[in-house]
């Protein structure tokens, strides 16, 4: 098989909002569509119409949350709402083409969260087990504008950005991916500028089934024809 591939674009808002529409890029129906939202504190934000969510962490340290949708190929934005006293927030939208097609099944995460300069390892395993599984890291962080210095060792696609470089009030998140051919993986330590409330996660997805290469794909039907034409006339001529 082939791996999934994960397009990725961001968003940021810098100013103190109740509302973030987040603006999604072009998609077809079948993709997978992950937003990872990061807000500086206060957490209890609702998740966009039709996303469901996975809540790595909610609380004064702000809310840290993958919300994740199969897309019927029309969607454009998103739009998350903040219950309490709007704040900064920073947005990743990593779009995944390729892949297994459910989410229940062919997706699987581990989450983390601590307060350090170190953005601990974190494991996961793909419940389908050995297949060409991508692998991709969401992180978020806050406090005084640090930045992510050291990104976990293999990982490519290495991404981050900052909703200002204020004190007490920014916003970081960050990204990268791996493709591994194993059934688990480890994705190593983030290393930041400055001691922050972190959270992170870290999914493995099952590639889907077109373009399939293994020993019992079928040949290209004009081959295939051609081939048998061969035999047929080898065999009439004697």
């Amino acid at each position: 098989m082939a791996f999934a591939t994960a397009s990725r674009t961001s968003q940021l808002f810098t100013a103190a909002s109740n509302t973030y529409d987040v603006a999604l890029p072009a998609v077809n129906s079948g993709d997978l569509i992950l937003i990872w939202f990061s807000n500086y504190r206060d957490g209890s934000v609702n998740a966009p119409t039709g996303f469901s969510e996975i809540v790595v962490k909610a609380d004064n340290f702000g809310s840290h949350v993958l919300y994740h949708k199969v897309s019927d190929g029309t969607e454009t934005s998103a739009i998350i709402d903040e219950n309490r006293t709007g704040v900064e927030a920073a947005v990743i939208i990593s779009i995944v083409s390729g892949w297994g097609g459910t989410f229940a099944t062919d997706v699987d995460y581990s989450t983390a969260y601590f307060t350090s300069a170190t953005v601990a390892s974190v494991g996961v395993t793909a419940g389908w087990g050995t297949d060409d599984n991508l692998v991709l890291s969401f992180v978020g962080a806050r406090d005084d504008a640090a930045t992510y210095d050291v990104f976990p060792s293999g990982f490519t696609n290495t991404f981050q950005v900052a909703t200002d470089t204020g004190s007490n009030s920014s916003v970081e998140v960050a990204y990268c991916e791996k493709q591994v051919t194993t059934a688990s993986a480890t994705v190593g330590s983030y290393t930041l500028s400055e001691l922050e409330a972190w959270r992170t996660i870290a999914l493995i997805i099952k590639p889907g089934t077109s373009g399939a290469t293994g020993p019992n794909t079928p040949i290209n039907p004009s081959i295939t024809d051609l081939l048998a034409t061969s035999a047929r006339l080898n065999w009439e001529q004697g």
